[in-house]
């Protein structure tokens, strides 16, 4: 699966306390973001499904 690189916004506090796990844990910033959007990616997947159903990507 390939990787494509994406831009967004964060909260200051997202930053902060992000960058803060990241140092504690050893475990890169990225791999908690796309650990988290999995989770999102997730807890969604009926959405999703009914989305592709309707013609979506």
């Amino acid at each position: 699966m390939g990787k494509k690189r994406m831009t967004f916004w964060m909260d200051d506090k997202q930053i902060v306390e992000l960058k803060i796990l990241s140092l504690a844990t050893r475990i890169k910033q990225a791999d908690f973001i796309r650990e988290g959007i999995d989770m999102v990616l997730s807890k969604y997947q009926k959405e999703i499904k009914k989305a592709q159903k309707k013609g979506g990507e």
